[in-house]
């Protein structure tokens, strides 16, 4: 074997080391070529083609000229190691971007598909809250039909006549023997359609003439029964001053905006002789919920068909019961530990 050949060998085992695979091979080829004594000869019309590189007259080139004429340097003359040292770096960094790119892909791609798989669990979610809902509300409706009766002839045609329209809305259909101020108009019955909005004007009346009236026949087939008392939707808006002009004392807790409106209460005028207290909630003027205040149980229970509770709502009328009570005991604190604050159940209709 020649010397040139082991020259050849070994600057092909360097830049293995130093540079690389890939051109590691490439040296092993042209030192093979060179050490067999094959010829290398440059076509003139390639070289004078390639830019930045001298005109070169000799015919023969080792591989280190040829690395030279490949990385386009402008002398003749062999790169220093310092040189092959650069070239591996930005190739490493170019390795190193395509991986950092690759890994950014993958990431986006993760995130992607987990965004995709949230959404999918979201839908399903309400699709299901969709379906319990309905659900709930055709029970609900059914539960209802098991306690009224079905209107007989009579009474489906005064229905009709109330709900006729072009008629005028304020005409007064019904009102209470006790108070004039207490009736629904003509625009309010109507109300009552399917999709209507329900006013304070039909959910007061149904209270107080209603329910109130039934709880006052409970009691009386059942002696010993306490008696229940329904707060009109005006209650709650004046407890936490919800028409207060100023935004900021608007939906604070007031006791004095209802002080004297437990002497409306039955006989003898006092909440803690009571069973239920009602209180209507208007929410938004597109919603009703109701709290019932469990006197004898002492609790206070919220009831939405959406499911939701107001649990400012709830403190706020705990806080009346503990203001009535130092009113009514001479300023002595009650133990609000016994009391219980309940969310709106599942099974809330």
């Amino acid at each position: 074997m020649s010397r040139n050949s082991v020259y050849h060998i070994l600057v092909s085992l360097f830049m293995f080391l130093i540079v690389g695979y890939d051109c590691g091979v490439f040296v092993c080829m042209f030192s093979y070529f060179i050490s067999m004594d094959c010829s290398l000869v440059f076509d003139q019309n390639h070289i004078d083609h390639c830019p930045k590189i001298s005109p070169l007259t000799q015919n023969k080139y080792d591989c280190l000229d040829i690395l030279v004429m490949g990385g386009k340097f402008s002398d003749e003359r062999s790169p220093e190691v310092i040189e092959l040292f650069d070239y591996s770096g930005k190739i490493n960094k170019g390795r190193e971007a395509v991986k950092k790119l690759v890994r950014h892909y993958i990431a986006k791609k993760r995130l992607q598909r987990s965004i995709e798989e949230a959404m999918k669990l979201w839908r399903l979610k309400k699709l299901v809250r969709h379906y319990i809902a309905k659900k709930h509300l055709q029970r609900s409706r059914e539960e209802a039909m098991k306690l009224l009766r079905p209107l007989n002839p009579q009474e489906q045609s005064v229905v009709v006549e109330a709900m006729k329209k072009g008629r005028d809305h304020s005409e007064i259909l019904v009102s209470s023997n006790s108070d004039s101020k207490d009736s629904v108009q003509r625009g309010s019955m109507q109300r009552l359609s399917p999709g209507k909005w329900l006013n304070d004007e039909v959910i007061n009346y149904f209270l107080k003439n209603c329910l109130a009236m039934q709880d006052k026949k409970l009691c009386k087939k059942e002696p010993g029964r306490r008696r229940s008392h329904f707060f009109n939707s005006f209650f709650v808006q004046n407890l936490f001053d919800l028409k207060n002009k100023d935004q900021k004392l608007r939906g604070i807790y007031n006791y004095e905006k209802v002080r004297r409106w437990s002497r409306m209460v039955p006989t003898p005028r006092d909440i803690f002789s009571l069973k239920y207290i009602f209180c209507p909630i208007n929410i938004n003027n597109s919603h009703w919920t109701l709290a019932v205040i469990f006197m004898e149980a002492k609790k206070i229970q919220y009831y939405d068909s959406c499911g939701k509770t107001d649990m400012a709502k709830m403190q706020g009328l705990l806080e009346y019961v503990k203001d009535e009570y130092r009113a009514k005991h001479d300023g002595k604190e009650m133990d609000a530990k016994e009391w219980e604050l309940v969310s709106c159940m599942s099974d809330t209709p």
